[in-house]
Formats: C-alpha cells, sequence, structure tokens
C-alpha cells in the first residue's frame, strides 16, 4: 500500500526523479512507474497499464534503450512509452525503498520487500532481463511444492545457479 503524501513510493532510483522506479496509488493495488529527468523539473515516464497486487512478489523490471522506456511485470512486457528525450544524469545519490536526504528530504518508503535491486550501465539481453520470474517460479512452485523439496536445498540451488549466471556473464561479457 502506498502511504506517502506523494502519492508514490520509491523502489528504487536516484533522488529528484533522475531516474526512478516508483509504485503509486491504484484502486485495488498499486500502479508501477519508470521514469527519468531532462532536467531539475522535467520527467519522462512509462506508467503500468494494469495494476499489481498489493501482498504477492512482483517481478518487475525497467528497461530504456536509447529510444523506448519499457516496463516488464512477471516477465510480460506491461508498458511502453518513447518520450523524445533521453536522461540526463543529475548527478544525485542512489536510493533503495525510500528518500533519507540529511537535511532536504526523507520520504516515499516503499512498504514491503525488495530483493535484488539492480542497475546496469549497459544493455542486458531481453531473456536475462526477463528469466527471474521463471526462476522464481521453478524455485518457489516446482521445486517446493512439486518436488516437496526443503527451503534450505532450494535456497543452495538458488545460490549455484546464481553463481553460475554471474560466472556466464563475465565469460559471455
Amino acid at each position: 500500500q502506498v502511504s506517502d503524501p506523494l502519492n508514490q513510493d520509491l523502489i528504487v532510483g536516484q533522488a529528484y526523479g533522475s531516474w526512478q522506479l516508483v509504485a503509486r496509488r491504484g484502486n485495488s493495488g498499486v500502479v508501477i512507474a519508470l521514469g527519468f529527468a531532462t532536467s531539475p523539473v522535467r520527467f519522462y515516464h512509462v506508467v503500468s497499464a494494469s495494476e499489481v497486487p498489493i501482498g504477492q512478489f512482483s517481478h518487475l523490471v525497467g528497461t530504456w534503450d536509447g529510444t523506448t522506456l519499457r516496463l516488464y511485470v512477471n516477465g510480460v512486457l506491461n508498458a511502453q512509452s518513447v518520450p523524445g528525450a533521453s536522461p540526463v544524469d543529475l548527478g544525485y545519490p542512489f536510493y533503495i525503498g525510500g528518500f533519507n536526504i540529511p537535511g532536504d528530504y526523507v520520504g516515499q518508503f516503499f512498504n514491503g520487500l525488495i530483493d535484488e535491486a539492480g542497475y546496469y550501465s549497459r544493455a542486458l539481453a531481453e531473456a536475462a532481463a526477463l528469466v527471474g520470474p521463471h526462476l522464481q517460479a521453478f524455485f518457489a512452485e516446482h521445486l517446493l511444492a512439486h518436488k516437496r523439496a526443503s527451503p534450505q536445498t532450494i535456497a543452495c540451488y538458488r545460490d549455484t545457479f546464481r553463481l553460475l549466471l554471474r560466472f556466464a556473464e563475465k565469460r559471455v561479457g
């Protein structure tokens, strides 16, 4: 549930809108927005076409390829926008889950869990960016529910798979 008076909670991003992935109030869930700034007063956004349910895990990916902002929810393209502008790094700090800028601004705290937030200065292959929800389903649903694997076994598989992906990324680039 979004509780900040500004009607949005930060998931991940830079202060003052340089680039942000945020949750905004919806009717029964939250609306996700990915945006960037071209100046301290000019912002561009893509907003999810559907609400994300409250109280359940959702995998969110926002991408910018130099032309198009794309927002993926649970591995599926949910919304996209061609802003006709490019982001400008305004040099502000990076935050996860809310802002705490001493003497300036404190707020927009996300009321939920954020797991494995990432920011890449290069484009990832679409498959690499979208594999997360399928891995989550495999570990959480298939191994736990269908194979009755213990949480410790699942954690070992998950961690080994992460190591493999990092190794492959270093090898392939």
